[in-house]
């Protein structure tokens, strides 16, 4: 008899879907310059080249899948109850959670050129 998901394993596929979708969105738009999705300037950042950050968040959505099915299961790696290692993996997310808060603040006031953000043509992808 299989057992109900955990909200904590529909919490991460609910997670995953949408990294998913944004993923598929800028690939959509990088690849395929679609219109009906916003330019790749308000998908991208630019901090690292997207032919480089594309197969990176490839891997993250693989990891993701491996994750949620350990816990959707209930077995595997990532099912098993860790305390203390979820006491750092809290601390961590937070010091980034406030990183990207201080990134967003600092990218829509003047220290960041008018180019980057979001002057630049529609479905542009910038390489350096």
């Amino acid at each position: 008899m299989n057992r109900p998901a955990s909200p904590s394993a529909i919490g991460l596929l609910l997670l995953t879907v949408l990294f998913l979708a944004r993923v598929a969105g800028q690939a959509l738009v990088a690849f395929f310059d679609v219109t009906w999705l916003p330019g790749m300037d308000a998908w991208f950042s630019g901090l690292l080249p997207y032919a480089v950050l594309f197969p990176i968040q490839i891997v993250i959505l693989v990891a993701m899948v491996v994750i949620d099915r350990d816990v959707w299961l209930g077995r595997g790696l990532f099912a098993r109850s860790r305390p203390r290692m979820g006491r750092w993996l809290r601390r961590i997310a937070c010091v980034y959670a406030l990183s990207m808060v201080a990134r967003l603040l600092i990218t829509r006031t003047h220290l960041i050129p008018t180019r980057a953000r979001g002057r630049r043509a529609r479905g542009h992808v910038h390489r350096h």
